[in-house]
């Protein structure tokens, strides 16, 4: 089929997917843009009939794109068949209306998302026993999918029409995550972990126009997404460095020098304290105060050690060869504990 675009003049644009044909002409004159679909109607009629192939008129429909409410008809045919003229038409899953406003699509997609969640209030609930992050994959899958279809058009979207879409999703993760519905919508994203759907729309919006621009002659729309960024009133901002690098380089100015204290008490109410290195993790800063407490006990007598360090404790109680060495030496000491003096690691 792709012979047809030869067939195509420049004032009238071709897309075709599948077995679907769209012809599209734009002009401030409306007659003209009838004149010019007419002719091409004609020419792609003759095309279907050469490699016999049939067009059904009674499935094809026209529309027109317009801010203006226009009394002319249009009075298309394809072969002596008229087209009738519709306010809002599908193409490829998304409806289009006349004013390009998309309340038709919204309000068409919004009572398919309300099924959608009632299916997932039933995977949801507490009796399956789904885990939040299977839930939030889901509900990413199924309803934030079939919203954000054909996101990058929808950023034309009014604010209201956007809310409606935003009610469902935000009821899909006040499930996920349990919240009440009195939860504000900004913490029910951070607490699933995903981003706004305004967010992921002008994200969406971004990608197409880069990917098109850098397809250049391979992309029909190539040519008007660079006239309208050349036309935009903004400059581009210089590029910076990102969030984190500027971060780490304004504290590598600083004269800063940290250090980790730690400190353990005795029965006899002797603070056993030390400063350790910038370098020591949390985990060293607790279990050193223990092996230094250990030192100054005497292991013929009986203790009791508190210690609020659950990963020490849990790093005890399956010591091997490999176990970390600060918790060797201090298997060491316990069990010198139990036997009133220091062994030998077999």
């Amino acid at each position: 089929m792709h012979d047809i675009y030869e067939t195509i003049p420049t004032d009238v644009d071709c897309y075709v997917y599948a077995d679907d044909i769209f012809l599209y002409s734009a002009d401030v004159s409306h007659r003209k843009v009838v004149d010019n679909l007419e002719r091409e109607l004609f020419k792609v009629s003759s095309w279907a009939k050469e490699w016999n192939l049939c067009i059904s008129p009674e499935k094809s429909k026209s529309i027109i794109f317009s801010g203006k409410k226009s009394c002319e008809e249009n009075f298309l045919k394809l072969d002596g068949v008229s087209i009738p003229t519709e306010d809002h038409v599908k193409i490829l899953g998304m409806w289009f209306d006349s004013k390009l406003s998309w309340n038709f699509h919204i309000n068409k997609i919004v009572p398919k998302l309300e099924r959608m969640l009632n299916a997932f209030k039933f995977i949801a609930s507490p009796k399956c026993g789904v885990r939040k992050v299977d839930l939030v994959n889901i509900a990413n899958a199924t309803i934030r999918g079939r919203i954000e279809y054909g996101s990058c058009l929808l950023i034309s979207a009014s604010q209201q029409n956007k809310k409606k879409l935003e009610i469902v999703y935000n009821h899909a993760l006040r499930l996920t995550t349990g919240a009440p519905i009195s939860t504000f919508p900004s913490l029910l994203y951070v607490e699933a972990g995903v981003f706004t759907l305004d967010t992921r729309r002008s994200i969406a919006a971004i990608k197409f126009v880069i990917k098109n621009i850098a397809l250049s002659g391979a992309s029909p729309i190539a040519d008007s997404l660079k006239s309208c960024l050349l036309s935009c009133k903004y400059k581009w901002g210089k590029i910076r460095k990102p969030i984190s690098q500027r971060i780490k380089d304004k504290l590598s100015s600083l004269d800063l020098h940290f250090r980790v204290g730690i400190a353990a008490v005795d029965r006899t109410a002797v603070i056993v304290g030390q400063c350790m290195d910038s370098r020591s993790s949390i985990f060293s800063a607790e279990a050193w105060p223990l092996y230094k407490l250990l030192e100054k006990l005497n292991p013929n007598e009986k203790v009791a050690i508190l210690t609020d360090s659950k990963s020490v404790v849990s790093a005890m109680s399956c010591v091997n060869r490999r176990s970390n060495s600060l918790i060797l030496k201090l298997f060491e000491w316990i069990k010198a504990f139990h036997h009133g003096h220091l062994g030998s690691w077999p």
